[in-house]
């Protein structure tokens, strides 16, 4: 298991990572892009992204309870099993470009 719990990204690129159970809660990234990333059961709880891209990445059941998510953009991949639970986000505004979403949770 990888651990970046209270980390600060700003401009970076994560490229052909997969991580599984990655423990990123609390984490701030902004304007970050993910490129083809694979994300095994991450918990992203209480983290923020600010304009950060998902290239075609695979997300399985990631945890993104009270996470804040501001112009975020999924572009293709997939992201199965989400927990977007308690998310301060505009998260009906963001683009979805050929991204397929299944069981996914939107709770307020």
């Amino acid at each position: 298991m990888e651990i970046l719990k209270g980390e600060d990204y700003s401009r970076e690129t994560f490229e052909g990572i997969s991580l599984s159970a990655l423990d990123a809660r609390d984490v701030t990234f902004s304007d970050c892009v993910f490129r083809k990333c694979r994300f095994d059961k991450a918990n992203f709880s209480g983290a923020s992204f600010n304009d950060c891209v998902f290239e075609n990445c695979e997300l399985s059941s990631p945890d993104f309870y009270r996470t804040t998510l501001y112009g975020v953009k999924f572009d293709g991949g997939k992201v199965v099993g989400a927990n977007f639970s308690k998310s301060n986000s505009k998260f009906w505004t963001s683009p979805l470009s050929n991204a397929l979403f299944q069981h996914v949770i939107f709770l307020r």
